[in-house]
């Protein structure tokens, strides 16, 4: 199982996600990706969300120098693309990505067209449970690696 845990919040395991919402995970929306390949670019309209069935990749930044910033990383159980949740200028379709997706390893992803994903999740809260509980997971990361930063030490990724 893609058991996720957070010391402090609750459990949320994608595959219960999944079994319990099955008008929303198709099989249709059933995507493979190859090892280097691209979920989504920076500058090109996020226009899905992906849950994350096996792989693991990256989200980064390209700045104006072309310097690349690791933003996050993803692994089997986590979604990407969730930000756009959270984005308050719904007169606009979504809005342009400003990072990359990449997979690092081949991945097998539940891409789910946004607005389909944004109207379920407003009439079942347990999506908008699962999106809160992972940025909590980030919160947690992000705390590990400054931590381990300021002991000069590095996280496995």
């Amino acid at each position: 199982m893609a058991q996720i845990v957070h010391k402090g919040g609750y459990d949320v395991d994608l595959l219960e996600l999944i079994d319990s919402n099955p008008s929303l995970f198709k099989k249709q929306f059933i995507k493979h990706y190859r090892k280097g390949t691209y979920l989504l670019k920076q500058g090109e309209a996020l226009e899905d969300i992906y849950f994350i069935l096996e792989g693991s990749g990256i989200v980064n930044q390209l700045s104006i120098d072309g310097e690349e910033h690791l933003v996050h990383y993803f692994r089997k159980g986590d979604c990407a693309g969730k930000a756009v949740f959270f984005h308050t200028a719904k007169e606009e379709q979504w809005f342009f990505s400003q990072i990359n997706i990449i997979a690092k390893t081949d991945c097998k992803v539940y891409q789910i067209p946004l607005e389909y994903c944004y109207n379920y999740a407003n009439k079942n809260s347990d999506i908008y449970k699962y999106i809160i509980n992972m940025l909590n997971q980030e919160l947690f990361r992000c705390h590990q690696d400054l931590v381990l930063l300021r002991e000069n030490k590095t996280s496995s990724i």
